[in-house]
């Protein structure tokens, strides 16, 4: 599984930034998230059973939402034997605006859109918890739930549980996307400083499936701002779905 992995933790040791910062404030495609199991759903039996095929239903939704995602995925077993996923979702079309938060005597960045994060938790049927990755160094901590190597005594205890549970359901510890590495590498890549412009379009260029729909003027497509080089629409004007769709 190390030598599987080995450019994943290669990239976790050089603790590269992975949120990007623009006069907005910051954002980051990859987020971080914990699917818990309402036990009260079903028995544990059925729980470990349905998991798989309720994971594959909500990364559908994830898809059909955000459109085009690179997944890294493992189980977990909770204390009480009910199964949840840690899992790194990279959005290729999507950047989510991110904030950063004090608990306790450390800092996480969340999600600054109540919308999104409600929209992501719509897919699962129990609590979505969700994180952005501040760096690859972060990675670590997941790396070790994907070997099952935490040091913690009670923390050694809940691996044994794990790997028990997935032996008995038949269940492989973890899968990643086949192109999951090299974009994350891709992305580690770009600087860590103030971007410009066509540099914070870099990622979404570099991963979105582009199609030529076309030519128009500045009035045509509603931008009044001309001075601005590029434009990013939150869906697309009116005349492209016209010409589009025609």
């Amino acid at each position: 599984m190390r030598k599987r992995l080995d450019k994943f933790l290669r990239i976790c040791e050089k603790n590269i930034k992975l949120i990007k910062k623009d006069e907005d404030g910051y954002w980051s495609p990859i987020l971080y998230l914990t699917l818990t199991y309402d036990q009260k759903r079903c028995s544990l039996d059925d729980a470990w059973k349905n998991i798989g095929k309720e994971w594959n239903r909500f990364l559908s939704y994830l898809k059909k939402k955000f459109g085009v995602i690179s997944v890294m995925r493992t189980w977990e077993s909770f204390q009480n034997g009910y199964p949840h996923i840690h899992a790194i979702v990279y959005f290729f079309e999507c950047r989510f605006r991110v904030i950063k938060y004090k608990r306790k005597q450390f800092y996480e960045w969340r999600l600054y859109s109540k919308q999104i994060k409600e929209e992501i938790n719509r897919g699962w049927h129990s609590f979505v918890d969700i994180q952005a990755i501040e760096d690859t160094n972060r990675l670590k901590y997941i790396f070790k739930y994907i070997l099952k190597e935490q040091t913690k005594p009670q923390e050694q205890k809940k691996q044994i549980q794990t790997l028990a549970m997935l032996w008995l359901f038949r269940k492989r510890s973890f899968s990643i996307s086949g192109d999951f590495i090299d974009e994350l590498y891709s992305l580690s890549s770009l600087p860590n400083d103030d971007l410009s412009e066509s540099e914070r379009l870099d990622p979404i260029m570099h991963n979105s499936n582009w199609e030529f729909v076309g030519i128009f003027t500045a009035s045509e497509l509603g931008i009044t701002d001309v001075t601005k080089f590029t434009i990013i629409f939150d869906k697309p004007p009116p005349i492209v779905l016209k010409k589009f769709f025609a």
